[in-house]
C-alpha cells in the first residue's frame, strides 16, 4: 500500500480529471492509494505509485484448477520476457488476489487522454493473457495431460 505522502504529484488531480473525461466525477484513490475502473468485463486496479513509479496497474486473470499451476508458472516464466520487451507487461503472483497481469505508467507527460489510452491497453493485454490462459487450459483438459511444459518455477515473479 502506498503511503498518501509518497504518491506522485499530481497523481489525485490527474485521476480526477480522468474520471470527468469519462463521466466518474467522483473517481478518486481510497485510503490506500488504489481505484478500480471496470473496462467491459475487466476490473482494472489502478495503484498510485511516487515519481518514479508512476501509476501500477493490475488485474486479476483466471488460472483454472485444472491446468497444472507449476507448469502455469514455468511458461509465465518463459513469456514474461518476452512480454515486457514489447511493453506488454506481465503476468505475477500476487500472495493476496492470486495471479494477476501487472504493469505500470510512468507519469512523465502523462494527461487524461493518455491514461485513458493506456488503460485501454491494460485491458487490451490483460484480455490476451485471459485467452491465453484459457487456450492452454483447454488444450491441458483435452490431451488429458499436463500442458505448457514444466520449467523453472523458481523464475515466478511475485507481484
Amino acid at each position: 500500500m502506498p503511503d498518501m505522502h509518497q504518491r506522485f504529484r499530481g497523481s489525485d488531480e490527474l485521476l480526477a480529471e480522468y474520471g470527468l473525461s469519462i463521466g466518474l466525477p467522483d473517481l478518486a484513490f481510497d485510503p490506500d492509494g488504489e481505484v478500480v475502473i471496470e473496462f467491459g468485463d475487466v476490473p482494472v486496479c489502478i495503484v498510485a505509485g511516487d515519481e518514479e513509479t508512476g501509476f501500477a496497474v493490475k488485474a486479476h486473470v483466471h488460472v483454472p484448477e485444472t491446468l497444472p499451476q507449476e507448469a502455469f508458472a514455468g511458461y509465465v516464466a518463459m513469456r514474461n520476457a518476452v512480454m515486457m520487451s514489447q511493453g506488454m507487461g506481465i503476468v505475477a503472483l500476487d500472495d493476496d488476489s492470486g495471479w494477476i497481469w501487472t504493469d505500470r505508467i510512468e507519469p512523465a507527460r502523462l494527461t487524461p487522454a493518455r491514461l485513458h489510452e493506456r488503460l485501454l491497453r491494460v485491458t487490451r493485454n490483460a484480455a490476451y493473457w485471459q485467452a491465453t490462459i484459457d487456450t492452454l487450459a483447454l488444450a491441458a483438459a483435452s490431451a488429458g495431460t499436463e500442458a505448457p511444459p514444466p520449467a523453472d518455477p523458481s523464475l515466478i515473479i511475485r507481484a
